[in-house]
């Protein structure tokens, strides 16, 4: 069923035809509390986990300034919790076959497009982009899950030619352990399932620090995650405000444990990652996009 809306301004008339589902989604903007997978509390292990302080801080939509709700504001202290619960389930985790971590991608990607109106919606609310760029997004999303399903079953190993007559040199491919992951807001969904979904499907964990505006839509992909039959401890999502960011950040790059760091984010943020990473962590991703503006 549509609604035709008749607008006057400047003396002509401008038509809308509007979807009526659209309208009582707007009109739920103002209550969020009814959006599904809408969840106020980090994930850490397989369970909704507070921070330990018990501090909160708010998440706003952008479009309106008001309040969505809240999640846990955590620190040096959760971060590290949260790493140790991945290392040990990484013991587990990577002694899967790639098939079966294939499988499990797979019922995430599935759940995900069964879910991507709602997920859509989250999207939104908390990011402000339009529903239907939010859709495209979420349905983005899911293709990297397809990807790295299939391209975890085929990381081949090598063998290298040997200079000794009676040795062979043999290259296999394992997975290093717990991945630390930082993620911006303009893709709260995208931006996790391409890097989250290849470090499990190497076999490697994961701690994520989603962005303090859109943290909603990692917490989503959790849910979903474990109806996929995730392991706990295998994808964890650590919640902090902008005040928290930097003691938590500084966890993921200096933790002993983890052993990949992959970051988008601002340019600000990347400097400091970028020297703290070389001293403690082996190996590390971070995105830029250099560009040139001709005036």
């Amino acid at each position: 069923m549509a609604i035709c809306m008749t607008i006057r301004a400047a003396g002509s008339k401008v038509h809308l035809l509007i979807n009526k589902s659209s309208i009582s989604w707007y009109i739920r903007m103002a209550a969020p509390s009814s959006v599904r997978f809408l969840h106020e509390k980090a994930y850490v292990n397989g369970k909704w986990a507070d921070a330990a302080s018990g501090k909160t801080f708010d998440v706003v939509n952008p479009s309106n300034g008001k309040k969505i709700g809240v999640v846990p504001d955590m620190d040096a202290a959760d971060t590290q919790n949260a790493i140790q619960f991945a290392q040990t389930a990484f013991e587990s985790w990577k002694e899967t076959t790639a098939k079966e971590r294939s499988v499990i991608l797979r019922k995430w990607s599935e759940l995900c497009i069964e879910n991507k109106d709602e997920l859509a919606k989250l999207l939104t609310l908390e990011n402000g982009k339009p529903l239907a760029e939010a859709t495209g997004e979420v349905m983005y999303g899911t293709s990297f899950m397809e990807w790295f399903a299939e391209e975890g079953r085929r990381v081949y190993g090598d063998i290298i030619p040997s200079p000794a007559k009676t040795k062979k040199i043999l290259v296999l491919k394992q997975p290093i352990g717990v991945a630390g992951m930082i993620t911006p807001w303009n893709f709260p969904n995208a931006m996790i399932t391409r890097k989250a979904c290849a470090a499990i499907a190497a076999g490697c964990t994961v701690v994520l620090k989603p962005a303090e505006d859109t943290p909603y839509s990692a917490l989503a992909l959790c849910e979903l995650a474990e109806k996929a039959g995730l392991p706990p401890g295998v994808l964890n999502i650590v919640t902090c405000s902008r005040a928290n960011a930097g003691v938590v950040g500084k966890m993921l790059c200096e933790s002993p444990m983890v052993k990949k760091i992959s970051f988008t984010g601002s340019t600000v943020v990347g400097k400091v990652v970028s020297i703290l990473i070389p001293v403690y962590c082996s190996d590390f991703t971070v995105q830029g996009v250099p560009y040139k503006v001709f005036l």
